[in-house]
Parts: structure tokens; C-alpha cells; sequence
């Protein structure tokens, strides 16, 4: 069973040899095509773009499989067809099929992103159209093997920079050199960042274009009231706006009649409670605003991170918004939680500070962190 399997493999993994995989998916490619893939790569909205962009194509008629990372609950949620996320039996089967190609020895050193990205090329057989997620990277990205018809671009900030690069332009470099032969950028890109892009769209002979430029102001009009109607955070509209561009530029329309179907993107999951699976200062930067307009008051962040990440500058984003910090602990088996430097930056920014313990009612919270922290959170106090 694909469970007890996955099992033996940490989530978070570092090979030194970074062609392993290239060799393993060249000799396995043949059993692995799949038709008409589309790339999301970017640090922020990667996942509300892909879902919005099959939502759309499959409420123009067609079958759609979008590859999403990580999960809040469950790693059957990185796998969603058409309507719904599929369910563990026909995971079972793909991965009996899978492990049937594989070699004892790459069913061992295959890494859990790895071996799921092969099962794309299992699961998603025969659909129309494939998104992918792009895990962490870009060229080097596991999803980046498979043949692309269309690359999206999602915002790119500062993150992973152990694996990526150590400045904003050499991770923006590395994300763009996966690039197919069109590509649509985000709206809200970098200026600097849009030189690049269009550097390596120039030397790869890439069509490269903006998502605004796809669309009319009939398509625009349609995708703000959207936003509207269904109550979704402002900065979802940039997100969906590029999904919106690369479904028509494909010669799709843009059909919104559809309720956008994913966990965790500044969601209101009580009157008084959003939760959202950012984990990056530039996400911080917009949720931190977002969530004190929803609430249209100043609200208690419910906060803990990995310690490789940037917390001095997250929690400084939060500060015009926030009327204190509740540290929510919980237990992280491979990667070391950021408690002491959560604590030393509260302290140096003179924030209340606490421990998390529970909800109350007079009270508006905001939880975010990462995908760990929001899974741990509602397992606890939701359910």
C-alpha cells in the first residue's frame, strides 16, 4: 500500500546526486506520458493558480488532473481529478503499477516528492490536460521533466534559499530556466525579476507574456466579481487572474461557474477564525492586511515556523495588525521548529506574547505558519 510505503521516506530530503532522477524518470518516460502538461512555478499562489486553472478547463468540458504540494491532511489531497481528490484505491492501483517499473534500488532512494511526481505520470494518464505544481524549484524541480505545453509564473520572493540560491535574483533565475516554449508571467512580478525572465525567454526562444494581456475587460470584470461573490481573499484575484489567461490563451474560455475547491488559502473556517498555509514573508506581507480587512479589526496571530525560515521579517510584517502572538506548539519530526527566535523577535518588536491554550469567543485569530501548523491547529481545536 502506497501509505505504508511513503512511510519510509522523509518529506524533506537532500540528494547529492542531482541527476539520479533525470535518470530514472529518462528510462521510465515512455510509460509516463502524459498530454498537454501546464507548469505553475513561483514562492506564493502556485496552488490557488493550478486549481483555478483546472476548475476552469474542466468547466469547459474537459478531463483535468492537477499535482499540488504539500497537503494540510492527508497526501491523497496532492492529487485532484476533475471534481474531487481521488480516492485511495485508485492511488493503491497507480502505485502497484508504478512499483512494478521500479528497481528495488529506486524504490529505495527515490524521495517522497519524487516518487509522487512519477505518479502523476501513472495517475493523471489519458486527461485532457495535466497541471503541475512545481515543488520548491524550478529547473531542477522533479515536476520540470515532464514535456510542458504552458509555464506559469506565480510571484517569487525569498525562500528555500539553502536549495534555490542566496539573493532573490539567482532564485528567480533558477525558477525561470524552466520555462517552456510559452509562458505567461504574473501581474504582479518583480520589475527586476520580469529582465530575467525575459533574459532566458529571449536565449530559450520563449513566447513570454503577462496574464493581463491575455484578457479583455469583459474576462477581468467577470474574475473581480467572482472574487466578490464568493467572499475569497483580494489576493486571490491576481492568482486567478493568471490561471483565467493561460486557460484562454490554450483557446479556452473563461468559465467561472464554479466554487473554488481548496483548503487553506485565507480561509474562514469560523466567524472568527481564518486560517491560511502561508509560511513566506512575502506571504505574510498580504495576509497580514488581508485577514485585519476580513476582520476589519486588529487580530491575534496564532504562530509557529520552521526555524530556516525568515521569522524576523514575517512577524515584523504583522506588527500594524496584530494585538498579540499565541505560539501554537506541536510536535516536527524532521525539520526544527523556530520557538526561541519566535520568542526573541516578539520580544525585540514589544508584542504580547503567549502561549497558545484556546479560542475565545470575543476574540478575532488569524493561524498561520505552514501546512504542518494549520493541519496540527484544526486536528486539535477544530474537529
Amino acid at each position: 500500500m502506497i501509505r505504508t510505503y511513503l512511510k519510509t521516506k522523509p518529506i524533506y530530503f537532500k540528494r547529492e546526486d542531482k541527476n539520479y532522477f533525470f535518470k530514472v524518470f529518462n528510462r521510465l518516460k515512455g510509460d509516463l506520458a502524459l498530454k498537454n502538461v501546464i507548469q505553475i512555478v513561483g514562492t506564493n499562489g502556485k496552488g490557488s493558480t493550478g486549481r483555478f486553472l483546472t476548475q476552469i478547463l474542466r468547466a469547459n468540458g474537459l478531463e483535468v488532473g492537477h499535482f499540488s504540494s504539500p497537503h494540510i491532511f492527508d497526501m491523497s489531497e496532492r492529487f485532484f481529478i476533475n471534481d474531487k481528490i481521488i480516492s485511495y484505491k485508485e492511488l493503491n492501483s497507480a502505485h502497484k503499477i508504478l512499483s512494478s517499473l521500479l528497481s528495488e534500488d529506486e524504490k529505495k532512494k527515490l524521495s517522497y516528492f519524487e516518487y509522487l511526481t512519477l505518479l502523476c505520470g501513472i495517475v493523471f494518464k489519458n486527461l485532457d490536460y495535466v497541471v503541475l505544481e512545481a515543488g520548491v524549484g524550478g529547473e531542477l524541480d522533479a515536476t520540470s521533466l515532464y514535456p510542458k505545453k504552458l509555464s506559469l509564473f506565480t510571484p517569487i520572493g525569498l525562500d528555500h534559499l539553502k536549495i534555490l540560491g542566496s539573493s532573490l535574483k539567482e532564485i528567480a533565475t533558477t525558477k525561470f530556466k524552466s520555462m517552456s516554449n510559452l509562458a505567461i508571467l504574473n501581474d504582479d512580478m518583480d520589475k527586476d525579476l520580469v529582465l530575467i525572465a525575459k533574459k532566458i525567454a529571449l536565449i530559450n526562444g520563449t513566447k513570454l507574456l503577462f496574464a493581463s494581456s491575455n484578457l479583455n475587460n469583459l474576462d477581468l470584470k467577470k474574475i473581480k466579481d467572482y472574487i466578490k461573490e464568493n467572499s475569497l481573499a483580494n489576493f486571490l484575484c491576481s492568482n486567478l487572474i493568471l490561471a483565467a489567461s493561460g486557460a484562454k490563451r490554450l483557446g479556452f474560455d473563461v468559465k467561472l461557474d464554479f466554487k473554488f475547491n481548496l483548503l487553506g488559502r485565507c480561509e474562514l473556517i469560523r466567524p472568527n477564525l481564518i486560517v491560511d498555509v502561508g509560511h513566506n514573508e512575502m506571504c505574510s506581507k498580504v495576509l497580514s492586511k488581508e485577514a485585519f480587512n476580513k476582520f476589519n479589526q486588529k487580530y491575534v496571530l496564532i504562530y509557529n515556523s520552521f526555524d530556516d525560515k525568515d521569522i524576523r521579517s514575517i512577524l515584523f510584517n504583522f506588527l500594524p495588525y496584530i494585538k498579540r502572538v499565541e505560539i501554537f506548539n506541536y510536535e516536527s519530526e524532521n525539520r526544527k521548529l523556530g520557538y526561541e527566535k519566535i520568542v526573541k523577535f516578539v520580544k525585540e518588536f514589544s508584542v504580547e506574547l503567549k502561549e497558545f491554550s484556546s479560542l475565545e469567543k470575543d476574540e478575532k485569530y488569524l493561524v498561520f505558519g505552514s501546512f504542518k501548523l494549520v493541519e496540527n491547529f484544526i486536528l486539535k481545536e477544530c474537529s
